[in-house]
C-alpha cells in the first residue's frame, strides 16, 4: 500500500507542476499559427466574392472577380507593376478564361478607348505566333478569344516581335503586340497569385 501512497502524490505534483490536469482544448494556442490561416481564408474568401479587393475594382455579370480599366498610357511592364501593386499577391493584369468573361468586361470599355494591356505573355522563341502563349497566373490563353488572324507577331511568322496581349476595344478581342507600345490596362482582382516564372517575362 505504501508505494500505491507514493504513485498518488507523484502524480498530483506532476499534475499541479506540468499543467497536466487542464482539459486539452484549453492548452494555449500558437498565435502565430492562427494569424497564418486567418490570412489565407481572407485570399480563399477573396477569390469566390472579391468583397476584399479596393474600391476602385467594380464587378461584372457572371464573374466572381472584379476589374478595373486604367486608361493612362504606360508600358506592359509598367500596367503589370501597376495591378500588381494594387493588392499585393491577389491582383493582376486581367485573365480571362472564356469568351463570356471577355465579353462582359470588354462591355463596359467605351470602343473610343485606348487599348488596353491584358494579362497574357508568350514566352520568347515560340515557333509559331499562337505558340506557347499563357497567363500571369499560370494555364494557357483559349484560342477563342483571340481577335480575326490573331496573334500574328506582325506579319504571321513568329520572331519574338509581338510577345503580349492587349484587349482591341473595337473588337473586344484579344491582338498581340510589343512591350514598348503605350497602352493604358485591365486589372483584376481574383486573390490569385502571379506565377513567378511568368512574372520574369515581363520587362521593367
Amino acid at each position: 500500500m505504501r508505494w500505491v501512497a507514493s504513485a498518488v502524490v507523484a502524480l498530483s505534483v506532476c499534475t499541479s507542476v506540468f499543467g497536466l490536469e487542464r482539459p486539452v482544448h484549453e492548452v494555449p494556442v500558437d498565435s502565430t499559427v492562427r494569424d497564418t490561416v486567418t490570412d489565407t481564408t481572407v485570399i480563399t474568401d477573396m477569390a469566390v466574392d472579391a468583397l476584399a479587393c479596393p474600391a476602385a475594382y467594380v464587378m461584372v455579370t457572371g464573374s466572381t472577380s472584379r476589374y478595373r480599366i486604367v486608361t493612362t498610357t504606360g508600358t506592359v511592364g509598367a500596367r503589370h507593376d501597376d495591378c500588381n501593386d494594387d493588392l499585393s499577391g491577389a491582383t493582376h493584369l486581367a485573365v480571362f478564361e472564356t469568351v463570356g468573361e471577355l465579353a462582359e468586361v470588354a462591355a463596359t470599355v467605351p470602343s473610343n478607348s485606348v487599348r488596353l494591356w491584358v494579362g497574357a505573355v508568350q514566352p520568347r522563341d515560340q515557333t509559331k505566333p499562337d505558340g506557347g502563349w499563357t497567363t500571369v497566373v499560370g494555364g494557357g490563353v483559349p484560342a477563342n478569344l483571340w481577335d480575326t488572324g490573331e496573334p500574328d507577331d506582325s506579319d504571321g511568322v513568329e520572331t519574338n516581335d509581338e510577345n503580349f496581349a492587349f484587349l482591341e476595344p473595337n473588337t473586344g478581342k484579344l491582338k498581340d503586340k510589343d512591350p514598348p507600345n503605350l497602352y493604358g490596362a485591365i486589372c483584376e482582382c481574383d486573390g490569385k497569385p502571379l506565377d513567378v516564372q511568368v512574372d520574369g517575362l515581363f520587362p521593367p
